[in-house]
């Protein structure tokens, strides 16, 4: 999958050129034109802080912008300055380009809904590292060939490939516990873990099978910690809610490669 444009969007100012920065190295390492989306967004009760047009000044906004863009380009930069509805507003610009990648800071409030409500790509930034040496490839199903080629060729060695197998396990109508269920269970089990290994010896790769986000006690989020970049491939209803837990928790950039039928999630997507 390639990127022909890269929208960085922003929802504050607060490290400003730290936000670009990345957004301008990833946009490098793609080969892509970069678009600047900023949004201002407001408690929607809070009657004080109501925006409007005429006491949010999106000119001083736009120029501020302007003038980091200046110290980090001289390529003629779209910047677009709009008041609410962030995953609206991205879907605005997004809806019909499946070769955008969407970069912004983490927000706890807004990213969530933004990754839910965009199916292009979205790179998350919360560590905002520029070099990632441990990477992680998540996977949710085992069709990811394009999923490692992508994380090999712009982020470098994956250390390893975790496939978090959401496993139903089958109940015999009749009696549960009978030995044909048992049998069932465990064919179900070790056919995984043989797709998984088949998986791993072609592409060279060390990695865990997951079971229902554990492997052993050890729960996938947990386990993520000692990674500074992980990517999590899958279809958009095998999450189960892990998507948003590590959005929440996991301390690294995060880099989602969404479209509609693949989801990529990345720790410290490094790119230098």
């Amino acid at each position: 999958m390639d990127f022909d444009i890269v929208l960085i969007v922003l929802n504050s100012l607060n490290n400003l050129d730290k936000v670009l920065e990345k957004g301008f190295n990833i946009a490098k390492e793609l080969n892509a034109n970069c678009e600047i989306l900023y949004v201002e967004e407001k408690p929607l009760f809070d009657i004080k802080e109501v925006i409007s047009d005429t006491n949010f000044d999106k000119e001083e906004v736009k120029r501020k912008i302007e003038n980091e863009v200046a110290k980090l380009t001289n390529k003629e930069i779209a910047i677009l300055v709009k008041i609410d509805d962030t995953p609206d507003r991205i879907w605005d610009i997004a809806r019909d380009k499946k070769d955008i990648l969407i970069v912004t800071p983490y927000n706890k409030d807004i990213t969530p809904k933004v990754v839910n409500k965009c199916e292009q790509s979205v790179y998350v930034l919360k560590s905002m590292a520029q070099i990632y040496e441990n990477i992680a490839l998540v996977a949710y199903s085992l069709d990811i060939d394009e999923c490692i080629e992508f994380t090999k060729k712009h982020f470098g060695n994956i250390k390893e490939l975790l496939y978090n197998f959401l496993y139903t396990p089958y109940i015999d109508p009749i009696d549960p516990v009978t030995t044909m269920a048992i049998e069932e269970n465990e064919i179900l089990l070790q056919t995984a873990q043989d797709e998984f290994n088949k998986i791993l010896k072609s592409n060279s790769l060390n990695g865990k099978l997951f079971i229902n986000s554990f492997y052993e006690e050890i729960d996938l989020v947990e386990y993520l910690k000692d990674f500074d970049f992980s990517i999590i491939c899958s279809k958009e209803d095998e999450t189960l809610g892990t998507l948003d837990d590590i959005l929440e928790k996991f301390e690294g950039d995060i880099f989602i490669k969404w479209e509609k039928i693949y989801l990529l999630i990345n720790q410290n997507l490094g790119i230098s």
